[in-house]
């Protein structure tokens, strides 16, 4: 699934591994995750931890 595809989503369950990849700045995710969290951020979806 695409991060595309997740902003037309409202709620995603998270596990912790995007949260770990973050936190590390993972250059291999940082695009990805960076994207994902921006979007929870301005509040675009909602996430459960």
């Amino acid at each position: 699934m695409s991060l595309t595809s997740l902003s037309t989503m409202k709620l995603i369950f998270l596990d912790t591994t995007p949260i770990i990849y973050y936190v590390e700045g993972n250059p291999h995710y940082d695009q990805s995750t960076k994207r994902l969290f921006d979007l929870i951020d301005t509040g675009k979806i909602t996430a459960k931890y």
